[in-house]
């Protein structure tokens, strides 16, 4: 999981797309984004189109977010929210 993907110290070096894209390729499975610097409104949108054109551009595989996705799912698998 990262810290909040909006800290200066990302968005004064990165664009969104290519801070998220070097997250994911570095391993990371849960991306934050905190809203709080500059609220955004359709954050989750923003960045769900920059992976999904990540993919399209052959930069990010569909089975690299599987990956994600299955460790995130065995991790609430082993909490009370899988109840």
């Amino acid at each position: 999981m990262t810290d909040s993907m909006g800290a200066v110290a990302i968005t004064s070096t990165y664009e969104r797309a290519e801070a998220a894209g070097l997250a994911l390729e570095a391993g990371v499975d849960l991306l934050l984004y905190a809203n709080q610097g500059e609220y955004v409104d359709d954050i989750a949108t923003r960045v769900t189109d920059d992976l999904l054109a990540m993919i399209h551009a052959g930069r990010l595989t569909e089975a690299r977010l599987d990956m994600s996705i299955a460790r995130l799912e065995r991790l609430v698998a082993g909490t009370p929210l899988a109840s």
